[in-house]
């Protein structure tokens, strides 16, 4: 039952950091575009922002498993504690780089909170007590992540930069041949 556990869990973060990174590399190249037809140009895009929303969403992604495994298991009070602190963690970060930095701080407070807390304390005692190679699976949860994000980032970003229409026909066109690369490259992932 351990090792069927240990399978299922490493492969089940593997997914879940897959999934994140292929949605954030889709999101990169395409979100100015997808920003100013959804605001009519009526906010200003903020490239720092949608960057530290987007890369820290992925780079926690994977502990979303381990706080499911840490509700559903008998470790709520770990779940408890560590939600707590990040509460807390998160509230001193803001009030520290709201007022200097703005939105950007919250941003910032968001992700600096989940990463630290909720993947470096919670995913680290879960991912520890499940696994008996943890930090070689989280350097390779790293490796997927990064290979896939720049990897379907610089994809977008070509596909992107390489049609020569107007805007918003451009968008709809640059999305759907993503979409289309992005399906046959993962084609194979899709058989048993």
């Amino acid at each position: 039952d351990r090792q069927r556990l240990q399978g299922l869990y490493a492969r089940g973060s593997v997914l879940v950091a897959l999934l994140a990174s292929v949605v954030v590399s889709g999101l990169l190249p395409f979100w100015p575009d997808f920003f100013a037809l959804w605001t009519h140009g009526a906010i200003p895009y903020d490239r720092p922002l949608t960057f530290v929303l987007l890369i820290g969403t992925a780079a926690v992604a994977p502990s979303i498993l381990a706080v499911g495994y840490a509700n559903y298991s008998d470790r709520g009070q770990l779940l408890l504690r560590a939600k707590a602190l990040q509460l807390v963690l998160f509230l001193v970060l803001s009030a520290i780089l709201i007022p200097s930095i703005g939105l950007l701080g919250a941003a910032i407070a968001v992700v600096a909170s989940e990463l630290l807390i909720q993947f470096g304390v919670l995913g680290r005692i879960i991912i520890r007590q499940t696994l008996e190679h943890p930090l070689r699976h989280l350097l390779f949860l790293a490796a997927v992540m990064v290979t896939v994000t720049l990897a379907g980032w610089g994809l977008g970003t070509a596909i992107r930069l390489a049609i020569p229409l107007a805007e918003p026909l451009r968008f709809f066109v640059a999305c759907r041949l993503s979409l289309v690369v992005v399906a046959v490259a993962a084609r194979p992932l899709a058989s048993k």
